[in-house]
């Protein structure tokens, strides 16, 4: 500002207030101040010298008294009633000059234009909250003075209140809207301007019920190998585990710019319950090693990781070595004692390959368990040297596996070096010149590392995930109740499929005695398998082509805690009525005191079927519709009675002979 007039004891901060141009109807409030820099008390008052010319002190109007340094601010509005120049003046008392104010009323609105007229919001669930930002824009010649304010229930906003928009240079100003739903139906609201500048701003919103809990397959999205220029599309299944809609969006987020996106039409999800949906994301093939996150936006979700390695098809000519999941044999891998780590010799050669061998030599105190040879003739060399062998002519389209190599980690400082160096049983000519293209690399295994364990059936494989696979696509899981429904598509030429299943470090184990046939292509399995809380289930299956298992497919995991029931209940029997017998089923959501007896309707003890502590799960007892002393009871209505710790339910049953 600059310093106007001065009397001998008032100070004012200007000596004019210039409105310029207000459209009539819209006023607009300036603002100076008086200072006492004087030793004595000033005493003044605030009025104006003419009225009803459309200036009016709206703030620090009337008489005032200032000790010496302090300030008493005047706020004056001018609200043209009708176009033209209008002056007039603000009387401060005989100790201070009088104020000067101008401006000019004109018959124009200011031109307010508002980011998003309409504000739907995503889904909200209980006890949360989501916001969105709304900004208001002047682009006209006229200042803009208002008040914004909120409408509706579940609508807020901390930005309410009189603000301010100067003209002609495009002023803006941004409000906070916040969403908090108080029930599980639809919410309407708006955003309200006084004086009206004909802008109309709506809201909208859904409420919904308990926080949900879901499932992602796979836990982390990687593309693995993939060829430069090529684009490839991975695939997200997430499913609702809970009783209520999954609804979110898959948003990219991260520091620096990547190649991947999210395929239009799968970034939404509104997932019924039990329910899948699948977000698709799309990497283009650039050139080198990239990683991202996606932000689901479901409450309390993690940021989901995807990652991707592009080479050149130039320079895919190499040999390496890989644990099983998927990291190269160059970084240091930990493994607690008693885990099965297994190293895979892949090659990586879309050419056709002229005849290689080289030895895979294992060094160490840990033991060797298994060796598998999957291309040529078999090992014939002995330990510690394993023959690794490609046969000439041998053409591999994209990736093969070759050779794998079970390890078990025998003790805390235990260790095993593993090096695959060539030899010279092939051409040498040919052989040693392709291996100046691949590499010769070192791995050394110590504790604690949690590596998953192969199944080390025959195969001739493609690396395109963390898991060797001969490129078939990951089956798709699901939880219903206690079980686990297992699908997949199958292409090509394949007749059948065996599954498989590894529950956390254990053994992978074949779940399928025979193999299941292809039904046009789609295959199904259902599996019931132990609940073991804080441990996961893998699943995967191997491809049959002419009563060969020729490839096998990359892991589904499933987090057998989805499997737990979610209250303590008495389901049910089977059959009832029955005789002689019937099946009592009963869930425990978390491990309890288990007592369930038999009644009759005296309220008279029966049987005593179960009296133990039991593991959360889905349960069933059988009773032989005899007593506690071994005598058959008669016919007749019973009650079956379960107490879990402090619950307690009785469910009735008939007996018929």
């Amino acid at each position: 500002h600059c310093f106007g007039s001065t009397g001998d004891y008032c100070d004012l901060n200007t000596d004019h207030l210039d409105f310029q141009q207000v459209g009539v109807g819209f006023p607009i409030t300036q603002y100076f101040s008086v200072t006492n820099y004087s030793d004595e008390i000033l005493d003044g008052f605030a009025a104006m010298v003419s009225p009803d010319n459309g200036f009016s002190i709206t703030g620090g109007e009337g008489p005032f008294s200032l000790l010496t340094g302090e300030i008493h601010e005047v706020a004056v509005t001018f609200d043209p009633t009708s176009p033209g120049l209008a002056t007039n003046w603000v009387d401060l008392g005989t100790d201070c000059d009088q104020l000067e104010l101008s401006g000019t009323g004109v018959d124009a609105i200011p031109e307010l234009t508002v980011s998003s007229p309409e504000i739907e919001f995503m889904p909200v669930y209980e006890g949360l909250s989501r916001s969105a930002i709304l900004s208001i824009s002047n682009d006209g010649l006229l200042p803009y003075e208002g008040n914004f304010q909120i409408a509706g229930v579940g609508f807020s906003s901390p930005d309410t209140g009189v603000f301010f928009l100067a003209a002609g240079c495009g002023a803006s100003k941004e409000f906070t809207i916040e969403f908090t739903p108080n029930g599980i139906q639809y919410f309407g609201g708006g955003g309200l301007l006084s004086p009206d500048a004909g802008l109309q701003i709506s809201f909208m919103g859904e409420g919904l019920g308990q926080l949900p809990t879901y499932s992602l397959n796979p836990p982390g999205l990687h593309f693995g190998y993939t060829t430069a220029g090529e684009p490839t599309t991975r695939s997200l299944v997430i499913h609702n585990d809970g009783p209520e809609r999954l609804v979110g969006h898959a948003v990219e987020i991260s520091t620096l710019e990547t190649p991947f996106s999210v395929v239009e039409g799968t970034a939404f999800f509104d997932i019924p319950a039990g329910q899948d949906q699948t977000v698709d994301v799309l990497f283009p093939g650039d050139f080198g090693n990239y990683g991202t996150y996606l932000d689901l936006d479901i409450p309390q979700s993690e940021d989901y990781s995807v990652t991707a390695v592009s080479r050149d098809g130039e320079n895919q000519a190499e040999i390496g070595v890989y644990f099983d999941n998927g990291i190269f044999i160059e970084n240091q891998i930990n493994a607690p004692v008693g885990t099965t780590v297994t190293a895979y010799v892949v090659a990586r050669n879309p050419e056709t390959f002229h005849g290689w061998e080289g030895c895979l030599e294992i060094l160490g105190e840990n033991p060797v368990l298994s060796y598998h040879q999957y291309l040529g003739y078999n090992n014939y060399l002995e330990p510690p040297c394993y023959k690794v062998h490609l046969p000439i002519g041998w053409s591999a389209p994209t990736e093969a596996l070759l050779a794998s190599v079970s390890i078990q980690i025998a003790c805390d400082d235990c260790y095993t070096k593993i090096k695959l160096i060539p030899t010279q049983e092939a051409s040498i000519a040919e052989s040693m010149a392709l291996y100046q293209n691949f590499y010769s690399n070192w791995a050394w295994i110590k504790a604690p590392f949690q590596a998953a364990t192969s199944t080390g059936d025959p195969l001739v494989a493609t690396i395109n995930s963390p898991i060797v696979s001969v490129g078939l696509p990951r089956p798709m899981a699901s939880t219903n109740g206690g079980s686990v429904h297992l699908q997949w598509n199958l292409g090509g030429d394949y007749d059948a499929c065996h599954v498989y299943r590894r529950l956390g470090e254990e053994p992978t184990e074949r779940l399928t005695d025979t193999p299941i046939p292809l039904l046009d292509g789609r295959v199904e399995f259902q599996d019931q398998p132990p609940v073991i809380p804080g441990t996961g289930a893998y699943y995967s299956y191997g491809a049959i082509r002419d009563g060969q298992e020729v490839g096998m497919s990359p892991e589904t995991m499933i987090n057998l805690d989805q499997l737990l029931p979610k209250v303590t209940a008495l389901t049910g029997n089977y059959p009832n009525p029955f005789n002689p017998k019937t099946t009592l089923q009963f869930d425990l959501a978390e491990p309890s005191e288990v007592v369930l007896q038999i009644y009759d309707l005296s309220g008279r003890r029966i049987r005593t079927l179960v009296r133990e502590e039991m593991p959360a799960g889905s349960h069933e007892q059988i009773w032989l519709g005899r007593d506690d002393q071994g005598r058959a009871v008669p016919s007749g209505v019973y009650f079956a009675r379960l107490q879990a710790g402090f619950n307690v339910m009785m469910r009735k049953i008939a007996l018929l002979k």
